[in-house]
């Protein structure tokens, strides 16, 4: 053949070569479907694919094979349409691949179709690493007992991501970065940990709902949603530690474990500029607001168990604060709030203690107990009602004084009216910004199962009420020590234990050989040359004895001191009479025992 026939071959057999990969691409109706193996060879080449694709493992099973079913997309970066997975229980495991697709714009959906007894997809992979946008939903469901979803890449998904109606008893939702419309993990009764460790906007609602095992959720770079928030009937849930949350529309947390603790350090804004619902919290044992400065719309707290709930750094309340039916409730403290909108509290048997000693507007103000201490030392103006009802010792004389002609509604107070002089409880916290980190509790804290567990109750030591129940103790089912790791340091211990005894017992012996030796006195006795009085010497054992020690221990800080429940020092700050009182005690203890005190008279043992 001649050189130049050669050449027209070549470039007509590269012609040709094209236009027929090129046709393998050709999806006929803008959907393709892979039912069966051999289905996947024609795809895998392609790179863009314009339409939907659907995966039919279900059509005829038993074309796949019964230990591992597989789909490799090859090549495929975009799928301008749907990707539909509908995989079938014949396969004990079934594993789609897609490495290089990056774009669905349409909806991605992995649905079990299978019926009766035992339809339940074993294990399920999906491993799609490149994977960064789909466009509409994103969404699982039905009968899986095991889901892999690997996502190396951000993924953005355009309308609702959804995981409901599953039998997966631990699902990781790596990759899912931004989700435009609700993120719904839901009815799913097997599931017991949740861990969605990359989403961090959910620019609707985020509902974690009614799945009755889960004991642990995780979502550790969540920093917004847009809409409502919601951890409803998850009975088996005892924490909520939402570490990384600044701000929600609105957020629902009710019917979850017996006592649960809510976690919400960073948490600084419920709602927006057009926010008016109500923001529900029940049935909680703890509920932790550190960083919470502004609310718009309504907070409710009712049917809870804790008995401290203060929201310490709060100052702008652009709505209701309504506190109702909480039994265990002792203290409510507002210590910097300046607005509330409306202040409805009722029905809290054990509630005596209430301050919001920077409140200075207020529209109405209803509340109702047995109280016998409510503080509003800075209100200045009422546009509404005020009305409050109280133990017959609740001071009604300051109200009638300095509140009564601030009220532009009706005034009403049911206490003692008997004038007596009063002072704020506060310690002038009202006056400071606040530090978040003062009032944030590390879940390690927390104890009991999972990562759960109960905790203090209440964080409000600067609002004077010092009160708090520590419900430790709970055993954690993960992330304890092995056996074997307790047997070893039990081991340790004991050998540690009879080295130190058999040291002591030498040393004894030495000490003994020392004293007896011939010729040498021991100190402080009659022979002794030395006119110094021995630091050992049994005559002088009482109270004039001084015993010297090398590089003493300094003294104890003044902040371990406790006297039960009465502070040595108290929440305002300073001392008190009974407080000073306590201390020149053990300074005298101290003097009388030879010891000296390292603080000069007149001067203050605290520091600024």
């Amino acid at each position: 053949m001649a050189p130049t026939s050669r050449i027209a071959f070549l470039a007509l057999s590269f012609l040709l070569s094209g236009h027929f990969a090129a046709a393998e691409c050709d999806i006929s109706g803008n959907y393709t479907i892979i039912a069966a193996p051999d289905d996947q060879d024609g795809v895998q080449s392609c790179k863009d694919v314009d339409g939907s694709m659907s995966l039919l493992f279900d059509k005829d099973p038993s074309s796949w094979p019964s230990d591992k079913a597989t789909v490799d997309l090859g090549d495929i970066s975009s799928l301008t349409g749907d990707l539909v997975i509908y995989p079938h229980h014949d396969s004990k495991k079934t594993v789609v691949t897609a490495s290089s697709l990056k774009t669905i714009e349409g909806a991605l959906t992995i649905w079990n179709t299978g019926t009766g007894k035992d339809h339940t997809i074993e294990e399920f992979d999906l491993v799609f690493d490149a994977l960064e946008e789909v466009g509409k939903d994103y969404v699982i469901t039905e009968a899986f007992a095991k889901l892999s979803l690997e996502h190396k890449a951000d993924i953005t998904v355009g309308g609702m991501a959804r995981v409901y109606d599953t039998d997966v008893e631990e699902l990781q939702l790596n990759g899912v970065y931004t989700v435009n419309g609700d993120f719904s993990i839901d009815s799913n009764s097997d599931m017991k940990e949740l861990d969605v460790p990359a989403l961090t906007y959910a620019n609707k609602g985020l509902i974690v709902k009614g799945n009755n095992a889960l004991e642990k959720v995780s979502f550790g770079k969540l920093k917004s949603v847009k809409g409502n928030m919601q951890f409803n009937q998850n009975g088996a849930l005892q924490t909520i530690y939402l570490a990384a949350l600044e701000s929600a529309a609105t957020m629902a947390i009710t019917a979850n474990g017996n006592d649960a603790t809510v976690l919400l350090p960073w948490l600084s804004s419920i709602g927006n500029s057009t926010t008016t619902a109500t923001s529900d919290f029940s049935g909680l044992g703890k509920i932790e607001f550190s960083s919470l400065r502004t609310v718009n719309g309504s907070l409710t707290f009712e049917s809870n168990s804790f008995e401290d709930l203060t929201i310490p750094l709060i100052k702008e309340m652009n709505g209701a604060i309504t506190v109702e039916d909480n039994p265990s409730l002792t203290t409510f403290a507002l210590p910097r709030v300046t607005y509330v909108d409306e202040l409805d509290i009722s029905s809290n048997d054990k509630l005596t203690n209430i301050t919001a000693n920077a409140l200075k507007t207020a529209g109405t103000i209803a509340i109702k107990g047995s109280f016998t201490n409510v503080e509003f030392f800075n209100l200045k103006k009422v546009t509404g009602d005020f009305k409050v009802s109280g133990d017959e010792s609740m001071d009604c004389s300051w109200f009638d004084a300095n509140i009564k002609s601030i009220v532009e509604g009706k005034y009403t107070c049911v206490g003692d009216h008997d004038k007596k002089e009063r002072k704020p409880s506060t310690g002038g916290i009202e006056d400071t910004e606040g530090n978040p980190k003062d009032y944030m509790t590390s879940p390690d804290e927390e104890g009991g199962n999972g990562g759960s567990g109960g905790g203090s109750s209440g964080s409000g030591n600067d609002s004077g009420s010092g009160s708090g129940s520590s419900d430790g103790g709970k055993e954690g089912s993960k992330g304890g020590l092995s056996t074997g790791a307790k047997a070893g340091i039990g081991i340790g211990v004991a050998i540690i234990v009879v080295l130190l005894i058999v040291g002591a017992v030498m040393f004894w012996l030495w000490r003994r050989r020392q004293t007896a030796a011939p010729g040498e006195k021991r100190l402080g006795s009659s022979g002794s040359g030395s006119t110094k009085k021995g630091i050992f010497d049994g005559q002088q054992m009482g109270v004039q004895t001084k015993i010297e020690a090398t590089n003493p221990s300094p003294s104890p800080s003044i902040g371990t001191l406790n006297f039960g429940r009465n502070s040595l020092i108290e929440s305002t700050g300073g001392f008190t009479e009974k407080s000073l009182n306590a201390w020149k005690t053990i300074r005298r203890v101290s003097v009388s025992s030879g010891g000296s005190s390292t603080v000069k008279e007149g001067t203050s043992i605290l520091k600024g």
